[in-house]
């Protein structure tokens, strides 16, 4: 296990664990995961399912995040201080440069490139993943980093965000309500900073092959705005985009939001 940083977005420092495991699997590879909204990196005890089985595990930490549910490492020194609702879906959104998530993707794709600097995965093959919030990074570093072969999303966020701001009430999707009813002069300015992060435009332009899960009673991120967009891709974009697989075998979703998915892929998916 190493405790690693990488520079990220205006090479600013980001945490993350790279779990190297003692024997690698037949098939080896590197995953390189995602946190969900709220979260960091935690401690590294709380990441062994990949390596145990063989993987090399890259698990980058969230800049700014770590309050709510397990803790992080990695401040954000970007952000501009502009005003913004409580959370992190609303800071900096009045453009595309200066908005939170610009700076998280690009921290996405720059875990991509670091993990594929390392040693331990010459010759391996990268495949993102993630849940909730981390599903959708694990989308967007498919599409931003070139060396990712596949992508495992469990539960997407940030998947057209519009209409997730329209159909739930809960957080963080609420946050931009709130803004928008504060700033009502602002909403097509969100909404186009948002344009830029969502997921679904990041999808399009991926080459990866991907496996996505959903929570069909989800009101965190809502299924019948994120697969719905996402599964039509393909068909739509002349085989462009990324190719969603369908499994042999049938995975229940999750019963309500990405609290359903505990294991998420890492326990199903090493097969």
């Amino acid at each position: 296990m190493f405790d690693v940083t990488f520079s990220g977005f205006a090479g600013d420092p980001v945490k993350g664990w790279l779990l190297v495991p003692h024997e690698q699997a037949p098939r080896g590879g590197v995953v390189v995961e995602f946190i969900g909204y709220g979260g960091g990196r935690g401690d590294p005890l709380d990441w062994l399912p990949w390596s145990s089985a063989g993987y090399v595990h890259l698990v980058m930490d969230t800049r700014g995040q770590g309050g709510a549910w397990r803790g992080a490492d990695t401040p954000d020194p970007s952000d501009n201080g502009a005003p913004s609702s409580p959370g992190f879906m609303t800071r900096g959104i009045a453009d595309p440069r200066t908005y939170y998530y610009t700076r998280l993707f690009t921290d996405a794709a720059c875990a991509v490139e670091a993990a594929r600097g390392h040693p331990a995965t010459v010759g391996l093959l990268l495949v993102t993943t993630g849940g909730s919030q981390g599903g959708g990074l694990a989308i967007a570093a498919a599409h931003l980093a070139p060396s990712v072969r596949a992508a495992m999303p469990d539960v997407p966020f940030m998947a057209h965000p519009r209409r997730g701001a329209e159909v739930t009430n809960s957080r963080p999707y609420v946050e931009l309500s709130e803004y928008c009813a504060v700033h009502s002069d602002q909403v097509e300015t969100v909404f186009r900073t948002l344009s830029y992060v969502d997921v679904v435009n990041h999808a399009k332009r991926a080459q990866a092959p991907a496996f996505f899960s959903a929570g069909l009673a989800d009101d965190i991120t809502p299924a019948v705005h994120g697969l719905r967009r996402v599964q039509p891709l393909r068909r739509a974009q002349g085989h462009r985009g990324l190719r969603v697989q369908r499994p042999r075998r049938r995975r229940d979703p999750a019963p309500a939001g990405p609290a359903g998915l505990p294991g998420g892929h890492a326990v199903g998916d090493t097969r």
